[in-house]
């Protein structure tokens, strides 16, 4: 029985880093069409601002969502279960 429950518990971690995969994905999509659309505008001051307040902050936020992800693949967030749960064994 504890076979299924790590089945699980992995099945569940494997649904949640193919969400935030799909999350940094999207990301780096709207950075993309962010880049396209500061290429076209001839307002400098407005280029300049959403280059350091918005693609900015859409980089770090994906470099931390990538970080998370290696973490998780890493095992770092895996708990062993309560001593308690006999199934465990």
């Amino acid at each position: 029985m504890g076979h299924i429950l790590i089945l699980n518990l992995k099945t569940n971690i494997m649904k949640q880093m193919k969400v935030l995969l799909i999350a940094s994905k999207t990301l780096s999509l709207m950075m993309e069409d962010l880049t396209i659309l500061l290429e076209g505008m001839d307002n400098n001051d407005l280029v300049m601002d959403l280059e350091d307040n918005v693609i900015s902050h859409l980089e770090n936020a994906q470099t931390q969502l990538d970080m998370i992800v290696d973490d998780i693949d890493d095992g770092m967030y895996e708990k062993e279960p309560d001593e308690d749960f006999e199934e465990w064994n």
